[in-house]
C-alpha cells in the first residue's frame, strides 16, 4: 500500500520514498499496468488527459500539500456532463486489481447516482447498447445518499442494459477520502459463467459477485485491456443532475488520486 500512504508523511520521507517509488517501478515494471499520483509527473495516460480535458484539473490537496486530479461534475440534462477516458494496459489479463483515492467535496450531491470508474476489454460495452461476443465492461457506482455499487455488462444480461450490485450498510460521507478497490477476475472460458467481481472500501470487502460470464469468446480482445475514467451523474434525464434551489443546473466536485491498476 505505499501508493496510498506516502501523502501522509513528512516532506523528508516523501523524498525518500520517492526513491523507493522509482526503484520498485523499475523492478516490477513488467507487473504494472497503470499508476498516477499526480505529483510525480511522470505525463502518463491519466496525467495527460487531466491537462487537456474539459472539468478535470491537477490542484493541490490539503495533504501535506501534494496534488490530486479534480473532476467537476457540471449539471446537465442528461445528469451531469460525462467526464470520459479510457487508457490501454500494457499487460493483456484475464484478473486485475484497480485502485483509486476518491473524496467528494462538501458541496457535493449524490442526486440518484452516478458512475465512478472501471474496466472493460477492447471493445466496451456501454450506455445502453446491449453486450457482444467480446464485449463487456465494469464500473464502480455512486448511488443516493452516498451509497457504492457495481455496474457490469455480461453476457448473460436481461436486455440492453448491465446488472448493478448494491453494497449494503455503506454510504460515502463528504469531504474525506476513502480507498476504493475493484477485483475482477474474467470467466476461464467462453462458455463458463465463473468470472468475479469484488469491491473493498478501506480494505473493507463490500461486494463478492460470483457466475459471471463476461465473455463468449477466448481472444486476447475480450481480455481485460483497458482503464476506463468513466465519473458523471446518471442516468439520462436532468432528474439525475445537481441543481440550485431556483432549478438551475450547478456544479459540484470530486477528488482523485493514487491510481494503481495491475494484473493479480
Amino acid at each position: 500500500m505505499l501508493f496510498r500512504k506516502y501523502k501522509q508523511f513528512s516532506l523528508k520521507k516523501y523524498f525518500c520514498t520517492i526513491l523507493l517509488f522509482t526503484l520498485f517501478s523499475s523492478a516490477f515494471a513488467n507487473d504494472i499496468s497503470l499508476i498516477e499520483d499526480f505529483d510525480t509527473k511522470n505525463y502518463g495516460c491519466i496525467y495527460k488527459n487531466f491537462l487537456r480535458q474539459r472539468n478535470l484539473e491537477i490542484v493541490r490537496d490539503n495533504r501535506d500539500h501534494f496534488f490530486s486530479g479534480k473532476v467537476s461534475y457540471s449539471g446537465s440534462d442528461k445528469g451531469s456532463e460525462r467526464v470520459i477516458f479510457r487508457c490501454p494496459l500494457a499487460v493483456p489479463a484475464m484478473s486485475y486489481t484497480l485502485e483509486f483515492d476518491v473524496k467528494f467535496d462538501e458541496n457535493f450531491e449524490f442526486i440518484k447516482g452516478g458512475k465512478l470508474h472501471g474496466l472493460g476489454p477492447n471493445q466496451v460495452m456501454s450506455g445502453g447498447k446491449g453486450t457482444a461476443s467480446d464485449g463487456w465492461s465494469a464500473r464502480i457506482i455512486f448511488l443516493q445518499d452516498g451509497g457504492v455499487g457495481i455496474y457490469y455488462y455480461h453476457q448473460d444480461q436481461k436486455g440492453n442494459f448491465g446488472t448493478s450490485i448494491k453494497a449494503n450498510n455503506f454510504n460515502f460521507e463528504l469531504n474525506r477520502y476513502y480507498r476504493v478497490r475493484m477485483e475482477l477476475t474474467l470467466n476461464s472460458v467462453a462458455q463458463s459463467s465463473d468470472g468475479s467481481i469484488e469491491l473493498f472500501i478501506d480494505d473493507k470487502r463490500l461486494i463478492e459477485k460470483n457466475g459471471i460470464r463476461f465473455r463468449a469468446v477466448e481472444g486476447d480482445e475480450a481480455l481485460i485491456t483497458t482503464f476506463l475514467f468513466s465519473t458523471f451523474h446518471g442516468g439520462s434525464t436532468d432528474a439525475w443532475a445537481p441543481k440550485n434551489l431556483d432549478g438551475t443546473f450547478k456544479t459540484v466536485n470530486a477528488y482523485f488520486d493514487n491510481f494503481y491498476v495491475m494484473p493479480k
